[in-house]
């Protein structure tokens, strides 16, 4: 840091976001439920609202509202017959959503994939997610 102290400030907001980016992170992946995760964006709000920037603010009271996270991991392929499949992992939900059939010719077909059952539903969902888009790599194009 070429001999310069950081300012509290600085080092609250740096620590915030560091923190938030790992919670992301260990939710994504399913080492957290989403309880675990809502308590802990909670209680980042408790100790840090009024002392970090605004913008920093409005991210950590998103994360914590009921309103869907709305991580979404989301691939793109394309069929030699020019239609479209679209994958996605929806990480709040556990789910993978699969739109394909799509083109300028007419509508797809729609297929959602819950994983409430499982031991690790975040997990499972993840690595069926991961999965599919190995197999749709290997036969299409993806964009």
């Amino acid at each position: 840091m070429s001999g310069l102290v950081p300012t509290f400030d600085h080092e609250i907001n740096r620590k915030t976001l560091a923190a938030v980016n790992d919670l992301m992170g260990r939710f994504r992946f399913g080492d957290i439920s989403q309880g675990q995760f809502e308590t802990s964006m909670q209680t980042i709000w408790n100790c840090t609202a009024g002392i970090i920037q605004d913008e920093i603010q409005e991210i950590v009271v998103e994360l914590m509202s009921d309103k869907p996270v709305g991580c979404v991991e989301r691939k793109v392929f394309v069929t030699p017959q020019n239609s479209v499949v679209v994958v996605e992992h929806r990480m709040k939900d556990r789910e993978v959503h699969i739109l394909s059939g799509l083109s300028f010719s007419g509508n797809g077909t729609d297929r959602t994939e819950t994983f409430e059952t499982s031991t690790n539903p975040a997990k499972s969902a993840k690595e069926r997610y991961e999965a599919i888009c190995e197999l749709l790599g290997k036969k299409y194009r993806e964009v």
